[in-house]
C-alpha cells in the first residue's frame, strides 16, 4: 500500500465495514455511498474479496467534493480515486454520479449493505436515508460514517429517520 495516496484518514471504522461483509451473502450486493479518494473503499473491496469474489461492490460519488473541501483538495479526486483503485479493477463499480441518482439503479430490497458517507448536510443525509433504506433487505445493514458532534446534521437525521440503531467507530449501524 505505500504507493497509494490516500491522502486524509477520515477512515476510522474497519470494523463496521467487516461486520457488513461478514453480514453479506456470498454474491451480495454492497454500496458505498462517497468515496474521497478511495481509503475505504480499498479496504472495502480487499475484504469483500476474502469473503467472496461474488460480493458485488458499488461506489457512488461525484468526486467534486463539498462544501467543506477546498478548491485545491477537490484537484484530481477522480484519477487519485482510481489510480489507488487499481489493484481491484474490474472487482467494483464506480458511479461518478449523485447518490440521488445511483438510488434509481437498485430495487428495493436488493442490497446487502449500504453505507452512507457522501454530503454531511442534513437535508443530504435526511435524503440518503430515505432513498436508501428500502434498497436494503430484510436483514441487511444500512450504516453510516460521522455521528458525531462535528456533525450535528448527520445526527439529527439519523436522530429523525432511523430507530433501533447501535453506534460504533464514529458510525451509525441498523439492521434492516
Amino acid at each position: 500500500m505505500s504507493n497509494l495516496d490516500f491522502g486524509e484518514n477520515w477512515f476510522t471504522y474497519p470494523n463496521v465495514y467487516i461486520g457488513m461483509i461478514n453480514n453479506s451473502r456470498p454474491n451480495g450486493i454492497l454500496v458505498e455511498l462517497g468515496a474521497w479518494k478511495g481509503r475505504s473503499s480499498h479496504f472495502l473491496v480487499s475484504k469483500a474479496r476474502e469473503k467472496s469474489p461474488d460480493i458485488s461492490i458499488h461506489i457512488v460519488d461525484t468526486w467534486q467534493g463539498s462544501h467543506e473541501h477546498t478548491e485545491e483538495a477537490k484537484k484530481g479526486i477522480y484519477e487519485k480515486f482510481i489510480e489507488n483503485m487499481k489493484a481491484f479493477e474490474g472487482s467494483y463499480i464506480a458511479h461518478k454520479m449523485t447518490t440521488n441518482e445511483a438510488a434509481n439503479l437498485f430495487e428495493d430490497g436488493s442490497l446487502d449493505g449500504v453505507f452512507i458517507d457522501a454530503d454531511h448536510t442534513y437535508e443530504a443525509v435526511k435524503r440518503d436515508i430515505q432513498n436508501w433504506m428500502p434498497k436494503v433487505r430484510k436483514g441487511g445493514i444500512l450504516a453510516g460514517h460521522d455521528y458525531v458532534s462535528g456533525w450535528p446534521g448527520v445526527i439529527q437525521a439519523v436522530n429523525e429517520l432511523v430507530s433501533g440503531f447501535s453506534t460504533s467507530q464514529q458510525c451509525w449501524i441498523k439492521k434492516c
